[in-house]
């Protein structure tokens, strides 16, 4: 591999994905700086490793010295989801398209050599067949218009001595050290071990592509570390074939996990409903997931069983969450997650 960083900026590394993916970076041998506002608590992040440093900053706040000596930025921090998008549509737009394309200009002004952005499988919205990077995007909410302009904007940046690389990720689930409660598969397991029925939306007929949030750390790591001739400039859809599912087919792998068939449906219009061609990132990065839905169900199974994964933790709840933080310290409070 080529243009290997040795320190990582990894931006929003205290929330769901970020804390998961600065354990995978600081296995592989990598220094990291996460830079976050821990809204959501540090606690999901190592405390004695000597290589894991955590800068307690909003990211519209980040100056170039932040950045110096750094190899790398993955700028994970945003607005997490499509309805907390929609809590104060210009905050969203503030951190998730605004701030990343200013960090992109900082991190290239200071001498970084590589640039990630992660993206949203919500850039598709609702539409029909197999979905790849030159498929034609439609947005349907602020998140995923922001993240839209995001990649636009940091994509323009790339030049020969910075490497630029946009990446769409599928829904992601599995267990974290900040777990996120609201995820499809997590809500039903949750609900399928409490009240032995599994919430299904609507019909159940609209798809959804998954990946596995240790595998969105598998390829983010290999990301970093891949040739910049191969990656640069380019957007990656992040998942697998395999793991393109209607959310009726999710509720039946979660019913035969936690032994429940009985399902409730609920009403309420999906505005999403799409599947995702991956065959670019495992033609380019013979990236292709490991991790099934199943492997995600046994793990909330087994973490509420043991008091790992609390339910009732307020935290993992992302739109209440965000609007206490909302509530409690004015418009611009949740900044980093």
């Amino acid at each position: 591999m080529t243009n290997v960083a040795q320190k990582i900026m990894l931006t929003g590394g205290a929330g769901y994905i970020g804390s998961v993916l600065a354990r995978k970076l600081l296995a592989s041998g990598y220094r990291v700086v996460v830079v976050d506002r821990c809204f959501f608590g540090r606690d999901a992040l190592a405390s004695d490793d000597a290589d894991l440093t955590v800068l307690r900053k909003d990211v519209r706040a980040l100056q170039r010295s932040d950045l110096n000596g750094v190899d790398c930025v993955i700028d994970l921090a945003a607005i997490s989801n499509d309805p907390a998008g929609e809590l104060d549509p210009q905050l969203t737009v503030d951190i998730n398209f605004h701030a990343r394309v200013r960090c992109a200009w900082l991190a290239r002004d200071a001498g970084v050599a590589r640039y990630i952005l992660p993206s949203s499988s919500s850039v598709y919205g609702q539409q029909d067949g197999l979905l790849s990077e030159t498929a034609t995007i439609k947005p349907r909410t602020t998140y995923a218009a922001a993240n839209a302009n995001a990649e636009t904007g940091v994509l323009a940046l790339a030049d020969a001595s910075f490497t630029v690389v946009a990446v769409r990720q599928a829904t992601v689930f599995g267990a974290s050290q900040r777990m996120r409660l609201d995820l499809v598969v997590h809500q039903m397991v949750i609900q399928a071990v409490r009240r032995k029925v599994i919430p299904v939306l609507g019909d159940g007929m609209q798809w959804r592509p998954f990946v596995h949030i240790a595998d969105v750390a598998d390829a983010l790591t290999q990301i970093v570390g891949a040739p910049a001739d191969a990656v640069t400039g380019q957007r990656f859809n992040l998942g697998g074939n395999a793991l393109n599912y209607r959310i009726r087919e999710l509720a039946e792998i979660v019913g035969q996990e936690t032994d429940v068939d009985r399902f409730d449906p609920y009403p309420g219009l999906d505005d999403r409903s799409h599947r995702m061609d991956f065959s670019k990132i495992e033609h380019t990065l013979n990236f292709v997931p490991t991790r099934t839905i199943a492997d995600g169900v046994r793990e909330v199974v087994d973490g509420l069983a043991t008091g790992r994964i609390d339910e009732n933790d307020p935290r993992g709840y992302t739109v209440p969450w965000y609007e206490q933080l909302l509530a409690d310290g004015g418009p611009d409070s949740p900044a980093t997650y």
